[in-house]
């Protein structure tokens, strides 16, 4: 990315819940996450929460990952890992910031495209209910 550019919330008022929903346009699944802030300190992400949903219309979201940020004085970019996660839609939810709405100037996502099959093996694990026999 360019670090001319950043992503930034349309209100310019201390809030909290800010987040970017991602459409990968298939299922993808990751294993890490990096963030680069603006480097502005009333800006920075501090925590975040990364989630996923199956579907759209209505999204089901449900955590992944929770990270909190440590160096928010740059932008060099901070890597989250040590999670397993299998979705098409992606949410990044900022749960706080150094104090205004968050500057964000870079989201890499860490991980490889899948399929439907690798997608259900990843739901079952976690408990669904479903019964072939």
């Amino acid at each position: 990315g360019s670090e001319d550019t950043f992503w930034t919330t349309y209100y310019d008022q201390r809030l909290d819940n800010w987040y970017i929903v991602f459409d990968f346009g298939r299922l993808y699944h990751l294993s890490a996450i990096g963030i680069n802030n603006s480097g502005v300190l009333k800006h920075d992400v501090t925590r975040f929460i990364l989630q996923t949903s199956y579907t759209q219309s209505p999204y089901n979201w449900e955590d992944v990952h929770t990270g909190e940020l440590t160096d928010t004085r740059d932008n060099h970019q901070q890597e989250f890992g040590g999670f397993s996660g299998t979705a098409r839609f992606w949410r990044l939810l900022i749960t706080e910031t150094t104090g205004w709405q968050p500057w964000l100037r870079e989201v890499d996502f860490f991980g490889h495209p899948t399929t439907m099959m690798a997608s259900f093996a990843c739901i079952a694990k976690k408990g669904s209910k479903t019964s072939w026999s």
